[in-house]
C-alpha cells in the first residue's frame, strides 16, 4: 500500500510545485495533452472477467426490461481538472464542480456549474476559500447544502476542516463548520442518511502525526446551527478496515448505506460492505462484486430503472457498471464503456468526479487522471446516457 500511496502523493506534490513555480494561471491558455501511448501503466488489469466470487449477473432492470447500454451523446468543453470536488445538484439538475487542478497544476477556487439536461456549462465564480482537493462531499438532502470533509489545500497542507456549502441557483457560500475528530485527512468516505438526518463518514487516511484510529470508526456528522457535531456510530473494531477512496450510497430500499472499492494499508478492497438502518446499525461483507474497483466519484448513484447503483470506473478503465445488492450478496453487469469519438489518450480514468441525474438517466463525468504512471489530466468532460 505504501508505494501505490507514495505514488500517488508524489504527483499531487510535483504538481503543485510545478505551477506555483511558473506562477501563471494555465487554466485559461490553451492546453494540448501529450501522447500517453508509449507510456507505462499502473493500476491496470485488462481482464475485466476475472472475479473471486461472482453470483449471476444482473440480466434486467426493474421493469424485466433489458439493461440500457451507455451512450455517450457529447463531450462537454469546459474547464478539466484533477481531483476536483463534484456534488450533484438535484433540484437544479446539475454537477456543480468545485476547485481542482488544473492542468497547469495550480489549485483552482473557480467554481463552475455543467447541465445533466444538455450539458451547457455555467462559471459561478470563485470561493473566498481555498477549496481542497482528494476530499470527499455530501450533499443534505432536501438540497441547498453540501459538507466536504478534509483534503489537501493549496501549498500542500492537509486540513481536517469541515466546510459548509451552501447552494442557490447562482452562487454558492462556504463557511467552515467544525473539523474531522482524527485530524487532517484524505480520502475519507461521507454519505447523506435521510432517516438518520446524519452524513455518515468513514474511512480516510490520516496525515501527519494524526490518530490513525478514528478512520476505522463509522461517524454521524450533524449539523446543529453553526456548527458541526461528531457522534461515533460503530466502533471501529466493529466496522470495514480504514480505507481511502471508498465510495458508498444509500439503497432506498432497504436504507442500509453501502460501500465498495478503497485503499486499504494492504492494498485495494474488492469487498462490499454494507451498514444496516436503523437505531443499532451493524456492519455486514456482502458476497461478490469482486472485481469492480471503483475508481472515480465521490458516491454511489442509484439508478431506479436499473435498480441499482451506478459505477463508473472499474479496474482503470472508461467502464460503466450496475450493482444491485440482493440480501447477503450483491450482483454486477457491466452496461459498457463510454466512447468519445476523436478523443484516443489513456487506457481509463481515475479520480474523476461523476453524478448521475436519474430523471435524465444522464451521467456527468468530469475529467480525472489517465492510467499513466505519471498521471495526466483528461482533457474532457463527458455527458452519457443509460438509455
Amino acid at each position: 500500500m505504501g508505494s501505490v500511496r507514495g505514488w500517488t502523493l508524489s504527483v499531487v506534490l510535483n504538481v503543485c510545485a510545478c505551477g506555483a513555480r511558473s506562477g501563471i494561471d494555465r487554466e485559461a491558455l490553451d492546453w494540448t495533452p501529450w501522447d500517453a501511448g508509449a507510456e507505462s501503466v499502473v493500476n491496470l488489469d485488462a481482464s475485466v472477467d476475472r472475479v473471486l466470487d461472482r453470483p449471476a449477473r444482473i440480466e434486467a432492470g426493474c421493469d424485466g426490461e433489458a439493461l440500457a447500454a451507455p451512450r455517450t451523446l457529447q463531450v462537454v468543453r469546459g474547464p478539466t481538472r484533477l481531483y476536483p470536488v463534484v456534488l450533484h445538484d438535484p433540484t437544479r439538475r446539475r454537477a456543480l464542480v468545485l476547485g481542482g487542478l488544473p492542468s497547469g497544476g495550480m489549485f483552482s477556487r473557480a467554481v463552475y456549474a455543467v447541465s445533466s439536461t444538455d450539458g451547457a456549462v455555467r462559471a459561478m465564480g470563485e470561493s473566498p476559500v481555498d477549496l481542497a482537493i482528494s476530499a470527499h462531499a455530501a450533499w443534505i438532502e432536501p438540497g441547498r447544502t453540501a459538507l466536504i470533509v478534509g483534503g489537501m489545500l493549496s501549498g500542500g497542507a492537509w486540513t481536517s476542516r469541515v466546510l459548509r456549502v451552501e447552494v442557490s441557483d447562482d452562487a454558492l457560500r462556504f463557511s467552515e463548520v467544525g473539523e474531522h475528530p482524527g485530524g487532517a485527512s484524505s480520502g475519507v468516505t461521507a454519505v447523506f442518511d435521510s432517516a438518520r438526518r446524519a452524513v455518515i463518514v468513514h474511512g480516510g487516511s490520516g496525515i501527519d502525526t494524526a490518530d490513525p484510529r478514528p478512520f476505522g470508526v463509522t461517524w454521524a456528522l450533524r449539523l446543529e446551527g453553526d456548527r458541526a457535531r461528531w457522534t461515533e456510530l460503530v466502533a471501529g473494531a466493529e466496522s470495514p478496515p480504514a480505507a481511502s477512496g471508498r465510495v458508498g450510497g444509500i439503497d432506498p430500499r432497504t436504507g442500509a448505506l453501502v460501500l465498495v472499492s478503497g485503499l486499504t494499508r494492504e492494498g485495494y478492497d474488492r469487498r462490499v460492505w454494507q451498514l444496516s438502518a436503523g437505531e443499532r446499525p451493524r456492519w455486514t461483507q456482502l458476497t461478490g462484486a469482486a472485481d469492480v474497483l471503483a475508481r472515480s466519484g465521490d458516491a454511489l448513484e442509484w439508478d431506479p430503472v436499473g435498480c441499482g447503483f451506478v459505477v463508473v470506473g472499474g479496474r482503470c478503465a472508461d467502464q460503466v457498471w450496475l450493482l444491485r445488492p440482493e440480501g447477503a450478496g450483491v450482483r454486477e453487469a457491466l452496461l459498457g464503456a463510454m466512447r468519445v469519438e476523436g478523443v484516443t489518450r489513456g487506457l481509463g480514468r481515475e479520480s474523476a468526479g461523476v453524478v448521475f441525474d436519474p430523471a435524465q438517466r444522464a451521467l456527468m463525468v468530469i475529467a480525472g487522471s489517465d492510467c499513466t504512471v505519471n498521471g495526466g489530466t483528461i482533457a474532457t468532460n463527458v455527458r452519457v446516457e443509460l438509455r
